[in-house]
């Protein structure tokens, strides 16, 4: 299960972001012109509050409001959606005899079709007392063991950019010093006249060259273990799920600790993650700060051991 939430062709949406769908003030304004979509929009509303009744604290969230509507399905504390729920005709080949409820789970796994195509993940009535039950059974979290594995390979290309990217300015800088008219001519003078260097930018080059190729060497020799933090509120509280990543430079597919997750409140939080954990909330989403972490898109973050 944690396989089919981490892949690519799943579809995940963070919830930050997300407008809250009110269905109490769900009416025909909110449908748009093309014929059906109002009573399809409709139905799907009517699915929405079945399900809210017997999965507690669950919200909507327009995904599509088209033809074939489909609502995103999140909990507000979660990072992301739990999936979608739609009513209409999601065939992608041959048109349905009548529109059918739909409910969209990475813990679904739906043999009639190909486990790289959407319907995969799908289960498909037309009886909506069904669609509840399917919802209600299927529509679940992801674990903190699958959101740590879910950005950590972006984590890693971050990191990985940065060590290229030193790589690259030494390259540069070799390239300019290993000029051979210049070298031949510098060598001379530094035999000639005792280490005297006749163009003095070359001498700029050589110093800049060293400076480069002693930073690039130590950079081959980083490790990247992190540390995977989830920040939730629970009962009024701040709540920290931290999991260990170890040797995530070498391979970022093996790099999970098992059974290492640990719950901490605000004060018991270790000060080394919460000051990293701080300096990466004023950075961008997807940004790498080298020996503080990465920020994901869903507002998790991992942290440098």
């Amino acid at each position: 299960m944690q396989d089919r939430f981490i892949k690519a062709n799943y579809s995940k949406m963070p919830t930050e972001g997300l407008v809250e769908l009110d269905l109490n003030e769900f009416d025909d304004s909110v449908a748009l012109s093309e014929e059906g979509s109002a009573d399809e929009q409709r139905l799907l509303r009517n699915f929405a509050v079945s399900l809210k009744r017997v999965m507690r604290g669950i919200t909507f969230a327009w995904k599509d409001n088209h033809t074939n509507p489909t609502m995103w399905v999140y909990m507000k504390d979660k990072p992301y959606t739990m999936g979608y729920v739609g009513y209409g005709d999601f065939n992608t080949h041959v048109m349905a005899e009548e529109s059918e409820y739909v409910v969209y789970s990475h813990t679904i796994e739906n043999g009639k079709y190909s486990s790289y195509s959407t319907p995969y993940f799908m289960k498909k009535t037309i009886h909506m007392d069904k669609a509840v039950k399917n919802a209600s059974r299927h529509l679940r979290n992801a674990t903190p063991y699958e959101l740590a594995m879910l950005n950590i390979h972006k984590a890693k290309s971050q990191f990985d950019h940065i060590g290229g990217g030193l790589q690259d300015k030494l390259r540069s800088i070799r390239d300019t010093l290993y000029d051979q008219d210049r070298i031949a001519q510098e060598f001379r003078a530094i035999i000639d006249s005792g280490h005297e260097f006749i163009d003095a930018s070359f001498g700029t080059t050589v110093t800049e060259f060293l400076e480069a190729y002693d930073i690039a060497k130590a950079r081959d020799n980083k490790t990247l273990n992190l540390n995977h933090v989830r920040v939730y509120m629970e009962d009024d509280a701040q709540m920290f799920d931290v999991i260990k990543m170890s040797d995530v430079h070498k391979n970022a597919h093996a790099c999970l600790v098992p059974d290492s997750l640990m719950t901490y409140k605000d004060n018991e939080l270790p000060e080394d993650i919460m000051g990293k954990v701080s300096v990466l909330t004023m950075v961008g989403n997807g940004e790498f700060v080298d020996d503080v972490g990465y920020k994901d898109d869903s507002g998790c973050f991992y942290v440098t051991q």
